[in-house]
């Protein structure tokens, strides 16, 4: 359980940055397709960097949410 403890404290840290880092990426997707508004390529890049933020947020929370089941389904705590 040692080694589970201290894979969960690592996950606690690491991954509210992460979802962090993605959530800019959302931001910034969505700031480039608004500015960009006359110009169909910026706004397709713009579009596409705000799809990958928010696939890479449900990712990281799906990935959070998984190791806390495993934690407490297995280890109790």
């Amino acid at each position: 359980t040692v080694l589970v403890n201290k894979f969960s404290d690592i996950t606690n840290a690491i991954i509210p940055f992460l979802i962090g880092i993605a959530f800019v990426a959302i931001l910034w997707g969505v700031f480039k397709y608004v500015r960009n508004a006359g110009d169909s390529e910026k706004v397709a890049e713009g579009r596409k960097v705000a799809v990958y933020g928010v696939i890479a947020l449900f990712m990281m929370l799906s990935f959070w949410g998984f190791v806390m089941i495993i934690k407490t389904s297995l280890f109790g705590s």
